[in-house]
């Protein structure tokens, strides 16, 4: 399930705090509409590198497409319950909010308390990823609603799309939303603490990577979904970083 609302209630208003002086540490509110409508405009603006970069992932999840009832069926013969059961309770949160989004409010909360602008920022930038990438994601479902595949059993169906007027609505498995949002945060924590802590970028991936994959490997998700899905949080993350990179924002200078 994907319930994040509680949380991003709690960070928008923990983004919106004020100083002693009444000005705003941090303007989320105003932030997050002005960068929203960069991030809706960004393809007309993509140059030949950026479209070379699009039909790659293109091109490489449409060739996913017709080995994913293969992959899924392989999947099955080496699934354990144990396992399956752990990356479902323990990694697979990371990608609904329900671990991602308190790493932000932690990160913002320290901000906020040590007037250091630049941790606040990257909360802010996480959140905003969060939101963009899921609300892409959830829009992409829509659009195709592709049926899941059977989770414990073969599946046969990978090429199932009921389109715009299906029933599956924002519970189709095109694209993984766990997968992108896990890589969009990542992505902005790794661009921001990475040159510093070099550990931060092998976490912050690592842990992306693992949501991704154990939407697939517990049947959630056909390795399209989840390799789209990480494709898509990436690109939102590296778009994010540049807006705030546009900002003067020290933490996300290369």
């Amino acid at each position: 399930m994907f319930h994040a609302q509680r949380l991003l209630t709690l960070l928008i208003v923990l983004f919106s705090g004020f100083d002693a002086s009444g000005q705003s540490r941090y303007e989320f509110g105003k932030n997050l509409v002005s960068d929203a409508g960069e991030y809706l405009r960004e393809p007309a603006k993509w140059d030949k590198r950026d479209w070379m970069a699009f039909t790659g992932a293109t091109v490489a999840t449409s060739a996913l497409f017709y080995t994913d009832s293969e992959i899924h069926n392989e999947l099955l013969k080496i699934h354990d319950g144990s396992t399956g059961k752990f990356t479902a309770r323990f990694i697979e949160p990371f990608g609904n909010g329900t671990f991602s989004l308190p790493i932000l409010a932690v990160v913002g909360s320290y901000g906020l308390l040590s007037g250091k602008r630049d941790h606040l920022a990257v909360a802010g930038a996480g959140l905003e990823s969060f939101v963009f990438s899921a609300g892409v994601a959830t829009g992409f479902k829509w659009m195709f609603q592709r049926e899941r595949p059977v989770a414990g059993a073969q599946s046969f169906n990978s090429l199932n799309f009921e389109g715009p007027y299906g029933d599956l609505g924002d519970e189709g498995s095109f694209v993984s939303r766990h997968a992108a949002t896990s890589f969009a945060v990542a992505t902005v924590l790794a661009s921001a603490y990475g040159k510093k802590r070099k550990w931060v970028p092998w976490v912050a991936y690592g842990l992306a990577s693992a949501v991704t994959i154990s939407r697939v490997y517990n049947g959630k998700h056909w390795s399209s979904d989840a390799f789209a899905g990480a494709a898509l949080g990436f690109a939102t993350g590296k778009l994010v970083v540049r807006l705030h990179r546009q900002r003067g924002l020290a933490c996300f200078q290369p």
